[in-house]
């Protein structure tokens, strides 16, 4: 039976108790960061299947773009990386993690990809 004349403890007060410093506007998480298994894969990111990024959306991990557009996530080291970047990594980088995160940072041209299709295929800007 609880008492009306308690205090609520303190770990209740409290709730949450991490802070949410890795949410942006849009409600969209910040990804962790790379690690060495990301950039040694034994498979090289060979089998990359679809997840849907809409009841918990993280940032892609390669171009940290934040949207809730599906994410492609490689079966043997979790890597979770947007659909531009993911035809990348399978076309002209050939699966090497770390050439893709360069040319990344040094591209200075706007990613054609920044504004996710729609449904109908049609650019939304």
């Amino acid at each position: 039976m609880k008492l009306q004349d308690q205090e609520a403890p303190v770990s209740v007060v409290a709730f949450p108790r991490q802070p949410m410093q890795n949410i942006s506007e849009k409600g969209i998480f910040k990804s962790p960061p790379l690690r060495s298994s990301h950039f040694t894969c034994y498979q090289k990111h060979r089998t990359m299947n679809r997840r849907a990024n809409k009841h918990y959306p993280l940032t892609c991990q390669a171009c940290n773009r934040a949207d809730t557009s599906d994410r492609w996530v490689c079966t043997f080291c979790s890597l979770q990386i947007c659909d531009p970047c993911t035809r990348k990594l399978q076309g002209s980088f050939q699966r090497d993690l770390s050439r893709l995160v360069e040319g990344l940072a040094h591209s200075m041209t706007p990613d054609p990809y920044s504004v996710p299709p729609s449904r109908l295929g049609m650019r939304l800007e």
